[in-house]
């Protein structure tokens, strides 16, 4: 009877030592985090603070399942509820995310299933973005003439009907939502338009027309809440538009048919929430931000936001560019400086922005590759977490995730349904699976219609 006291002691002294563990480390993580977003500085000590604590506590192997979700369901929700006004709450929960939301890679690929499909579309899922709103999680997708909005939580769906042609690209817009607490969503379609939808009001707010062609690619800047929208089209231009006054602030020149777009991410010494709603164009091109931009032309462009020319241009894929994203500038991640890019060509290519050289190409695609992703996903090795997996999508029906350090080598690979016939789309969401616990899941949109959730 005493030895099962003793047990039982132990046992409790045991669980108080975790316990105290994991309060300490949330606690401490809270204090520096908060402390660093008032410095603007929380890009460059987030992953050292992480690992410190990790290997002091002893966080991974005695908490082995409640890494992934530590930061986001504590940390994060600490900073987003410690500041009052709600426009700085959304940027700093944005800032933060970037900076040091991320989730073990092993785990995703150990337990990764398919666990949703939603009502299909009638063609080809072009586009999938998704967003989190008060209480609700959504995702939106845009095929054929249709945009979708649907409620993850319940499946529920909105429809809205009015483009006269293909929807190509769609975007939740993050300047409505910061700015004027609206639900937002851009399409861009091959009627030559992008249009603005409140998808809660069921209402359309603007249309822009100066493309003279079908539009492509669309993207809301990483600066300014949003403010600025990059657009691409069959017109041979990009556009630069300035969403606040719905005005077309550049126009650039000296491609082929341009199917994607990007901006530059956030910038770690800029303090974006603290700005000048009456700054101009110049002080955004001032700040040294870029477009990169795909094209049929088989190249990749840089341009300068302000000057609205090209600085840079990556010429080695062999076909139509598809696919161009940035690396962020968030430390953990370490693709800071670099541009994935995936092509008619089959290949995915990581390019070096300050050298203007390819750094690394992929070529185990049997087609098209339709889309790229920087994930969220960190890999640990020597007991440093490094960010630097990588995916695509093709139309060979497979999603295939990369780590750049290790010479090519494929890490994982999804293969889709049967009845998908290729992926045509994909997107990062994460999903709250249960009271405490978020998972990293991937959705992905098919060349059939459906529209798939695994994780």
């Amino acid at each position: 009877m005493k030895g099962n006291k003793r047990t039982t002691c132990l046992g409790n002294k045991e669980r108080k030592s975790k316990q105290l563990s994991l309060v300490i480390f949330i606690s401490l993580l809270c204090c520096y985090i908060y402390y660093d977003l008032r410095l603007n500085q929380v890009e460059d000590n987030v992953q050292k603070i992480v690992e410190y604590w990790v290997r002091k506590l002893d966080i991974e192997s005695r908490f082995p399942d409640v890494l992934d979700n530590l930061i986001r369901n504590y940390v994060c929700q600490f900073v987003l509820f410690s500041f009052n006004n709600q426009s700085v709450q959304v940027i700093h929960y944005q800032h933060l995310t970037q900076a040091s939301t991320f989730f073990m890679f092993d785990t995703f690929r150990s337990s990764s299933k398919l666990f949703e499909t939603f009502e299909r579309h009638a063609s080809c899922v072009n586009s999938i973005d998704y967003s989190t709103f008060p209480g609700h999680q959504f995702i939106c997708s845009a095929s054929d003439q249709t945009v979708c909005v649907w409620n993850v939580k319940d499946n529920k769906q909105i429809k809205f009907n009015r483009h006269s042609s293909n929807v190509n690209c769609v975007k939740f817009s993050p300047y409505h939502h910061c700015n004027h607490r609206r639900d937002v969503i851009c399409s861009s379609s091959r009627d030559n338009t992008i249009r603005f939808w409140d998808f809660k009001e069921n209402q359309q707010l603007e249309v822009f027309k100066e493309h003279n062609s079908a539009v492509y690619g669309i993207e809301f800047s990483s600066f300014n809440f949003g403010r600025y929208l990059c657009s691409g089209s069959s017109d041979k231009t990009i556009r630069l538009w300035d969403v606040e006054t719905s005005k077309s602030l550049h126009n650039f020149k000296n491609h082929s048919i341009v199917c994607c777009v990007a901006f530059s991410p956030l910038q770690s010494n800029q303090n974006n929430y603290n700005y000048d709603k009456s700054n101009g164009i110049g002080v955004i091109g001032g700040n040294g931000y870029t477009i990169c931009s795909g094209s049929w032309d088989n190249t990749i462009q840089i341009w300068d936001i302000e000057t609205a020319k090209q600085i840079t241009e990556f010429n080695r894929h062999k076909d139509i560019v598809k696919s161009v994203k940035y690396g962020l500038n968030a430390t953990v991640m370490n693709v800071a400086n670099t541009i994935l890019s995936g092509s008619n060509d089959k290949s995915v290519r990581l390019w070096d922005i300050r050298s203007g050289k390819q750094i690394q190409v992929f070529n185990e695609h049997t087609s098209i590759v339709n889309v790229v992703e920087y994930s969220p996903f960190v890999v640990k090795r020597n007991k440093i977490f490094n960010g630097n997996v990588i995916c695509s999508a093709s139309n060979d029906n497979t999603i295939c995730f990369w780590d750049i350090r290790l010479n090519k080598t494929k890490l994982h690979l999804i293969q889709g349904q049967d009845e998908d016939d290729g992926i045509c789309s994909l997107k990062f969401l994460s999903i709250q699976k249960k009271k405490d616990i978020i998972k990293m899941s991937l959705c992905y949109g098919s060349c059939k219609g459906f529209i798939r959730i695994c994780g």
